[in-house]
């Protein structure tokens, strides 16, 4: 890929390291945690109750019956009921996560290009651009799976062998295509465009995002632990503390992915703040 040549009159942005980039983006949460947080809780809360709850309903039944003088536990497996659930849910969690991901990352490409941060904006914009997303988002995950086909297959004979084939494939496509979002956000290219411009993009700086992804990914999975261990085991409030966790976390995670993106982009084409700024007003709403 040919670097584009940095405008004289637009200040760049930096290529940072992998602590670099993580303190960028708990410095840009701490600025606006209330904001990110709103933007997240508008779709976790929701989403995580719904998910609960249907895990509950359609979870495994033990009724009791009376046999010959005796009360016995039959353990009604459930298995149509949760099949059921779990297809409802993860259609529902599919087209409400896309939107999300896509409002926050408006919103962390909208400060870093020096515009404020706004509730309203960040989902006006996620809610015009549902199509888009929603189909970015099937595209990444279909691409993943086709990945671990080859590893599973092999799984069949000789398991060990097999599920590390499938784990490594789909870790190096999805970090491939880790950026499918920000590109369809940030440089409106729709469809298998903006997987093929992730695929570019992260060539030659794998390890480098890996870094800067799993160590974020870690951070956000241990303290979304902490928060939600004292809710206990009812459903209910596990739910409260699943919300918690993720509204916390979210924001983060979403914020040093797009921090990364503009920093392969400050790598390889010297990325300045013009040129965010003209690419974010060109795709808005």
């Amino acid at each position: 890929m040919d670097n584009a040549p940095e405008r004289p009159d637009q200040p760049g942005i930096q290529p940072r390291g992998i602590l670099e980039i993580l303190r960028a983006g708990f410095e840009l949460y701490q600025a606006h945690w209330k904001e990110l947080m709103a933007i997240a809780a508008a779709v976790i809360v929701p989403l995580t109750f719904l998910q609960y709850l249907l895990s509950h309903a359609f979870a495994a039944k033990t009724e009791f019956v009376l046999r010959n003088g005796h009360l016995v536990g039959i353990h009604a497996a459930g298995f149509w009921r949760r099949a059921i659930g779990a297809v409802l849910f993860g259609l529902l969690a599919l087209l409400v996560n896309q939107v999300l991901t896509g409002a926050i990352t408006r919103a962390v490409a909208s400060d870093s290009a020096g515009s404020s941060i706004t509730f309203e904006d960040s989902y006006r914009f996620g809610l015009s651009r549902l199509g888009p997303i929603l189909l970015v988002g099937i595209l990444v995950g279909v691409a993943v799976i086709i990945s671990v086909i080859p590893g599973i297959l092999i799984a069949l004979g000789v398991p060990v062998l097999g599920i590390l084939i499938a784990t490594v494939a789909g870790f190096w496509v999805g970090l491939r295509l880790a950026f499918s979002m920000p590109v369809l956000v940030i440089e409106n290219k729709r469809g298998s465009a903006a997987l093929l411009r992730s695929w570019e993009l992260v060539r030659g700086l794998w390890w480098q995002v890996f870094g800067v992804l799993i160590i974020a990914g870690l951070l956000s999975g241990i303290v979304s632990g902490i928060l939600a261990a004292p809710f206990g085991s009812n459903w209910f409030l596990r739910s409260i503390g699943a919300m918690i966790g993720s509204i916390v976390t979210v924001p983060f995670t979403t914020s040093v992915l797009v921090i990364t993106y503009l920093d392969v982009r400050a790598r390889k084409e010297h990325l300045d703040l013009g040129t965010l700024r003209g690419e974010l007003d060109a795709g808005g709403i």
